[in-house]
């Protein structure tokens, strides 16, 4: 059994190639997924190994992955707070929201984190009307104060 840190195993070169190798895909962004689902970034390494089973150059696998902004090249942060900054969720206070939140969990937006805590803003969650929105951890939630955003955060860590 391999192990794991934030229910994603360590990377491993070679479960990675055997992964790939078991979807016999020769498409670069659904083995970029591939590995992040199971690692939950997609490390240098990988990048060689998907141009290598896709037969095509690091820079193709590199530019399709700086393209999809989902796709990370780092571990993430032990919860992934992203936060909706589009217009609906700005007529419903997320600029200051989003000040409150840096300051309260002492992150800026946008700026890498290998914390515990990583803020991200992103356009449009599709919860409009239940702004200040965020995804916590890929769950949605939406209505958000600083004070609901902070125990759920907390939950996640288990605080």
């Amino acid at each position: 059994m391999s192990q794991t840190i934030n229910s994603y195993r360590i990377w491993s070169l070679e479960v990675a190639r055997a992964i790939l190798e078991s979807q016999a895909s020769n498409l670069i962004l659904p083995n970029l997924q591939m590995v992040q689902n199971e690692f939950g970034y997609i490390p240098h390494e990988a990048i060689e190994l998907i141009a290598k089973v896709c037969n095509v150059s690091k820079a193709d696998v590199h530019g399709v992955m700086t393209y999809y902004t989902d796709l990370r090249d780092t571990p993430a942060a032990k919860v992934s707070v992203k936060l909706c900054v589009a217009e609906a969720c700005q007529a419903n206070g997320v600029r200051e929201f989003a000040k409150e939140c840096e300051s309260a969990m002492g992150v800026k937006i946008n700026v890498h984190n290998p914390d515990a805590v990583e803020l991200e803003g992103v356009y449009c969650l599709g919860n409009c009307a239940l702004g200040p929105t965020a995804l916590i951890n890929n769950v949605l939630h939406g209505r958000l104060t600083s004070s609901k955003l902070k125990q759920l955060i907390n939950k996640e860590l288990d605080i």
